[in-house]
């Protein structure tokens, strides 16, 4: 058993004062809550030394048994103690610990403050075109939420209601608990944490302070907003219990589809159909942008299905500048042909020697496998 002085690191001769001294030093170091990010190793250290100079304090501390101690000795009082001479077990001693650590308790990473419960976030979707994604866009929502009570102002309390500190944790909000040889924190139950007691209630919120309504929400989409990106908005969500602070509304942004570009990052992608004999002999063409203008695009003679034209600048909006919009061509075959149409086509594969290098590569391959048979 050890020196109950040396773990304390004060004289035998020591006063009650000195000892309460030593202890709130050491509680202070190693209590637990001083150690939760520490390695395991640590922490196994820090809560030896924290459970030695707890047994220690609650020896040296207590009147009657520094002096049953200080005559036995660190071994005669260990027998004596486990040998039922009525200090069974430290904590059946009656030692209070509540009043040491009542002092310092705040320094355990605590404010000293009431806990103040913060309202939640809400989470919010909405469905813009991409016309509006483009340009940036004002919301206003309707919305059912938590807001403060109109009745009491989000105090709690009835009118009139005499509104005093909490006796029990002195307006911290909190108390200290010993659970074996620690001391833990927790809400204050009588005042629930807010470090006041009213004396009345507010009947319609039952003195939360709070109570679920329907509210607007205004805020701005900015230009070039990606699909599915979240707006984060503070202090819009719902609003704490008897006047925390409120939380972040969150809204989520879905750009609807549209039925001329698609949407790659700030790129806007569209298909143009092209009847064989533009493809061909090449063309120019009038094309609308997501600005709502009209400009001319010009496909090269001999453009292949899929093949893109890029037009700079003509896509989203990004921090700097603006994406591109790029034309696919759509290359499509008459489904009826006129007779004159039929005879021109006729003449057109009896004349046509040259093919595409896509044509050429696949004939090849064609012939080379017949060969493999």
């Amino acid at each position: 058993m050890a020196d109950y002085y040396k773990v304390l690191g004060v004289p035998s001769n020591a006063s009650l004062q000195d000892i309460k001294k030593a202890y709130r030093k050491l509680a202070l170091k190693y209590h637990p809550d001083q150690h939760q990010s520490s390695s395991n190793t640590e922490k196994e250290k820090a809560e030896k030394i924290f459970k030695e100079a707890t047994e220690a304090y609650e020896v040296l501390g207590d009147e009657k048994k520094r002096k049953m101690y200080d005559q036995m000795g660190p071994e005669g009082f260990r027998q004596s103690s486990s040998g039922g001479s009525g200090f069974e077990g430290f904590s059946e001693g009656g030692f209070d610990f509540s009043s040491i650590f009542e002092d310092f308790f705040s320094n355990f990473g605590s404010t000293g403050q009431p806990t103040v419960s913060k309202g939640r976030d809400v989470f919010i979707k909405v469905s813009i075109s991409l016309e509006e994604a483009f340009q940036g866009v004002n919301q206003s929502l309707e919305f059912s939420t938590i807001v403060r009570c109109d009745t009491c102002s989000g105090s709690g309390a009835e009118k009139g209601a005499k509104v005093t500190q909490c006796t029990a944790c002195n307006g911290r909000g909190e108390v200290a608990v010993s659970q074996g040889f620690f001391m833990v924190r927790q809400p204050c139950k009588r005042c629930q944490g807010t470090g006041t007691y009213i004396a009345a209630l507010c009947k319609k919120c039952r003195g939360s302070g709070c109570m679920r309504h329907h509210r607007t929400l205004e805020f701005r989409i900015p230009p070039g907003i990606e699909h599915e990106s979240q707006l984060r908005l503070q202090g819009e969500g719902e609003v704490g219990e008897r006047n925390g602070p409120c939380g972040d509304a969150i809204v989520q942004v879905n750009i609807q589809s549209h039925p001329l570009f698609r949407k790659k990052g700030a790129n806007l992608f569209m298909n143009y159909p092209l009847s064989i004999a533009q493809a061909a002999l090449g063309c120019t063409v009038q094309v609308p942008t997501i600005e709502g203008e009209s400009i001319s695009v010009t496909f090269k003679e001999g453009i292949q299905y899929r093949e893109k034209t890029v037009v700079h600048r003509k896509g989203m909006p990004h921090p700097s500048g603006r994406g591109d919009l790029i034309i696919e061509a759509d290359i499509y075959v008459p489904l009826k042909l006129t007779p004159r149409q039929r005879e021109l086509l006729q003449n057109f594969a009896e004349e046509e020697e040259n093919k595409t290098p896509e044509a050429t590569g696949f004939f090849t391959k064609l012939k080379n496998f017949f060969k493999t048979l």
